[in-house]
């Protein structure tokens, strides 16, 4: 059983890191909240400060915003505003590149009538999947397993 467990999770790290490896560069980065310029802002000053490792810098940052002044909240809080509004416009600008790409794609391939005249070749994978399940299935018929004929009688 525990040969099963490492198996799954070596096979969880490996999808992690490939997902890692290969990041999108040409997406726009995600908008930032409010705690996190806030984060940002702050950081650099206690760590020139000496305040203590990250993890200590982090919950005394968290301290000072939950107890932060309203008023010195909303400066970030519309900072943030403005970031959201930076990533929509780009995201919109991105998504029409994508588009773009997409039905030039769309141009080069077959239409939907040329895909109907034509006969489309399955991959040769499926095609093995395929046979492998059609043998299966036939052998069952042919050779019934004991199991079964116990239970038939």
């Amino acid at each position: 059983m525990d040969a099963t467990l490492t198996r799954d999770h070596n096979r969880r790290e490996l999808k992690i890191k490939r997902s890692m490896k290969n990041p999108d560069l040409t997406k726009p980065k995600k908008n930032r909240s409010g705690y996190t310029l806030y984060l940002m802002n702050q950081f650099p000053k206690m760590k020139a400060a000496k305040f203590g490792s990250r993890t200590e810098i982090c919950m005394h940052i968290g301290y000072q915003w939950r107890h932060l002044s309203p008023f010195k909240k909303s400066v970030y809080q519309k900072m943030a505003v403005k970031d959201k509004e930076r990533y929509e416009k780009e995201m919109k600008i991105d998504n029409d590149q994508q588009k773009s790409v997409r039905e030039g794609k769309k141009e080069k391939g077959f239409s939907s009538d040329q895909k109907k005249k034509k006969n489309i070749r399955v991959p040769a994978a499926s095609k093995r999947t395929l046979k492998s399940f059609r043998d299966t299935i036939n052998k069952m018929w042919l050779f019934p397993s004991p199991r079964l004929s116990k239970l038939d009688t």
